[in-house]
């Protein structure tokens, strides 16, 4: 079984990541970590998608979405919220398909956030957006701050979670 995931910043959320995909793999899961920042996507803007087109690297991040039923999205508070580039993102898919939605619908979701002081803004706001693009977020997280270290033994058990979950759900398993 494979999962994606979806970094929405560097610094100490690519080493969160990095440390996710190693334990994933240690569960003996595949992991892939995509950083949405090194798209580079440009901001969505109705006449850009007009005047240039889609990015094409939307689409070759649709596709790798649509081999998988479960993402592990980590992401930074940005002024208590999403960071643009995860919302950018989001919004080229959404203008990619009409069908976009079966990236997220019935999706298992697994929330990360290094941020400086606190986790909950970005948590929140991402759990309400992915809802309703009508993913199944879990109800537990993972996140670190400046002084709140990252938790091995709790980690692992919310991947182990994480991993259940997306067993339940992917059809290719009888």
């Amino acid at each position: 079984m494979k999962t994606l995931i979806l970094l929405a910043s560097s610094g100490e959320n690519l080493k969160l990541a990095n440390v996710l995909q190693q334990m994933l793999i240690g569960l003996k899961a595949e992991a892939e970590i995509i950083n949405l920042m090194q798209l580079k996507l440009p901001l969505y803007d109705m006449d850009v998608e007009v005047n240039e087109g889609m990015p094409q690297k939307i689409y070759t991040l649709m596709e790798k979405m649509k081999e998988v039923n479960s993402y592990i999205v980590v992401a930074p508070t940005y002024n208590g919220s999403i960071p643009p580039v995860l919302s950018n993102a989001i919004a080229w898919i959404s203008r990619a398909d009409k069908d976009f939605r079966v990236l997220f619908n019935e999706r298992i979701i697994l929330l990360c956030s290094h941020s400086l002081s606190d986790c909950s803004g970005v948590i929140l706001a991402m759990r309400q957006q992915f809802n309703k693009l009508g993913a199944v977020v879990l109800s537990r997280e993972i996140g670190t701050t400046a002084t709140k270290e990252f938790n091995e033994k709790s980690s692992l058990k919310t991947l182990e979670q994480f991993l259940k979950f997306s067993k339940i759900n992917d059809p290719s398993i009888d």
